[in-house]
């Protein structure tokens, strides 16, 4: 009923229209508070996984996983207090499902403190380039070197930075200390 009355943009099919289905699913409210401009529409291209529309629901896997959870968690507490008494099973309680998934947790943001911050290279020599300017590329010589913006060559290995001698030899220049960079290589 009131869908036929509400204007559509242009070149958008009155089926296709953004007022058309919001006047359809809240039928009790009328058409003048439903204020939904056909411009801000979201293309199923640009979409996001879940929209705000449907975030509150529960899917299917949710439905099914959260009282199975709650099974298990009240099968462990039964077991706990039968056989520790109450205050074993209240402390196993929060162990079990609170302390032992923070474990892989912790050691997950351990993990990355060590390797987040480390820059892929150090500065050149020259202190002149950062770890963006290096470029990879062929040696005369045969063998690929990292080339820093003032045209030095250098390679990485493992947490080692080394400068390419002329000769092709390696001469060490830095090192990569976990927590606190790149260091002088001695």
């Amino acid at each position: 009923m009131w869908a036929r009355s509400l204007p559509v943009a242009k070149g958008i099919p009155e089926r296709l229209s953004l007022r058309r289905t919001a006047c359809q699913k809240n039928c009790l409210i009328p058409p003048q508070v439903v204020r939904i401009k056909t411009s801000e529409g979201i293309s199923p291209m640009t979409a996001p996984a879940r929209s705000r529309k449907d975030s509150g629901k529960v899917t299917l896997i949710e439905t099914i996983l959260f009282p199975l959870y709650l099974l298990l968690i009240v099968a462990c507490v039964r077991w706990a207090v039968h056989r520790y008494g109450w205050l074993g099973g209240v402390v196993r309680l929060i162990l079990v499902f609170v302390v032992l998934p923070l474990v892989p947790f912790a050691l997950g943001l351990l993990a990355s403190a060590i390797y987040w911050g480390m820059p892929s290279y150090p500065t050149c020599r020259t202190g002149k380039c950062r770890s963006s300017n290096y470029q990879r590329r062929t040696l005369d010589k045969g063998g690929n070197a990292l080339f820093c913006g003032c045209g030095a060559p250098y390679r990485k290995r493992g947490r080692h930075f080394y400068e390419v001698q002329p000769d092709g030899s390696l001469r060490p220049y830095m090192v990569w200390r976990s927590f606190r960079g790149w260091f002088p290589d001695a």
